[in-house]
């Protein structure tokens, strides 16, 4: 079953959008440092990878509206 998006939920959504845009940020200056061990450098990569996926599906979310 697919779940409507009501209207109330987009400022919960631009929250969603820009809380992983700033990590995306952050996570990019830390990975072009290059000063991260190989656990830190897996985790930042992980993460970042989550970030990207979360924006898409909100973006995707605005699209199909």
């Amino acid at each position: 079953m697919r779940k409507t998006i009501k209207h109330s939920d987009k400022p919960t959504l631009l929250g969603i959008l820009a809380e992983a845009t700033k990590q995306r940020q952050r996570l990019t200056a830390l990975l072009a440092q290059g000063d991260v061990n190989e656990e830190q450098f897996k985790l930042a990569c992980d993460t970042l990878a989550k970030c990207v996926i979360a924006q898409a599906a909100v973006n995707s979310l605005e699209v199909m509206k």
